[in-house]
């Protein structure tokens, strides 16, 4: 199966993570971090910058085990606008996808296509039955994203997301359906891949 590291819409490009980009990313979280905390356990405590590329180079080799994450970029300018992923965590038939974003990029609408094109990935490429987001249940923006997406909320399941040095926090499972997808307006969002070198996939 060719695996996408790149994924273009008219307006984002989705890169998989690149150590290259550290400096730049770190800025965004030192800048943002008392905002991206509540939520982000990344953003509790900034590694120095050759922790976080490490992690970086790391995310990165997992795209061949089905585990992706990805910057959020402008298209236009490639502008770092925050990051989103696609994880196995939910088993064969599953998938679970996240996303965060810079301050200065709320409210446009990124996260809501960066969503959609995870799920593109997820049902399209990957072949699986269902997308999972597992939000806090006092986190109302992400919420409302996958809410406006059509994702269904199911379940609340308690003390189930580990946290540095507290206590493991409750988090709501969201879920959207492949049948479900395919009915919505979003399953005809046009998107490209690529792979790791950039060259476009069929």
């Amino acid at each position: 199966m060719d695996i996408a590291y790149h994924l273009r819409s008219e307006r984002l490009h989705l890169e998989a993570f690149d150590p290259a980009a550290t400096a730049e990313v770190l800025d965004v979280l030192r800048s943002d971090q008392n905002r991206l905390a509540r939520y982000m356990p990344f953003a509790v405590e900034i590694p120095s910058h050759a922790k976080q590329a490490d992690v970086f180079t790391g995310f990165r080799a997992g795209f061949v085990d089905k585990n992706y994450f990805f910057f959020i970029r402008e298209r236009s300018t490639e502008r770092f606008l925050g990051g989103c992923g696609l994880h196995p965590e939910a088993g064969p038939l599953g998938r679970v996808s996240g996303y965060w974003l810079r301050e200065d990029a709320v409210g446009q609408g990124y996260a809501s296509e960066a969503l959609t094109m995870l799920c593109h990935l997820a049902f399209h490429q990957e072949g699986v039955d269902r997308v999972e987001l597992h939000i806090e249940p006092d986190n109302d923006p992400s919420i409302a994203v996958g809410e406006r997406l059509g994702f269904t909320k199911e379940a609340l399941l308690r003390r189930r997301f580990p946290w540095p040095n507290e206590a493991p926090r409750d988090v709501l499972v969201f879920t959207l359906f492949r049948s479900e997808f395919d009915r919505l307006p979003l399953s005809e969002f046009k998107m490209e891949r690529f792979d790791s070198s950039d060259a476009p996939l069929l």
